[in-house]
């Protein structure tokens, strides 16, 4: 990581808040995106689909994106949850929390094998209805963090009446003050 001299507190300890939220917060918010994408088609985009071919079958590929996906999601959860001072929304990020966690633990029933006693070859086949009921609820949770994390100030800083002049003058009188 690049640490900028200018990046430290007034008293004298590193802030990481800018860096925390980039790489624990905002780095799982942009794989948990993808790894959706994956779950619900097995690529991340329609060109990778065509360059790829059919190395991997489809639904193996969709379930690994979907354990990816909430795995994700519950490294998000885990990185923000103290950081909520609200305790509506800590409860909430909570009871997603557990809601992921028990959704984890079936991801194996998602799916059956299915054995070809001839070839040999084992494929695994998703059950459609319980993999839609579940990545419909992981979709629901995704779309249900963003509030509390932005109600928190974990997205976007909600700064009134910023005025870029007044800040310049603040750092004018400081360093004349300080020589």
């Amino acid at each position: 990581m690049d640490y900028d001299e200018g990046i430290v507190s007034e008293t004298g300890n590193w802030n990481v808040a800018f860096d925390y939220v980039k790489y624990k917060i905002m780095r799982p918010f942009y794989f948990s995106d993808e790894y959706s994408k994956v779950a619900k088609f097995g690529y991340t985009s329609l060109f990778e689909e065509l360059s790829v071919g059919q190395n991997m079958p489809p639904d193996l590929l969709r379930l690994k994106g979907f354990s990816w996906w909430v795995n994700e999601l519950l490294i998000l959860l885990r990185n923000s949850i103290f950081a909520i001072k609200k305790e509506s929304d800590r409860n909430l990020l909570i009871e997603y929390k557990n809601k992921l966690k028990e959704i984890e633990d079936i991801i194996p029933i998602l799916s059956k094998k299915i054995i070809n006693q001839v070839s040999q070859t084992t494929e695994i086949k998703i059950i459609e209805d319980k993999y839609k009921q579940c990545y419909d609820e992981v979709y629901k949770i995704q779309e249900g963090i963003n509030t509390p994390l932005n109600n928190n100030h974990l997205i976007f800083t909600q700064v009134e009446g910023f005025d870029p002049d007044e800040f310049k003058e603040k750092i004018k009188n400081k360093l004349i003050e300080e020589g």
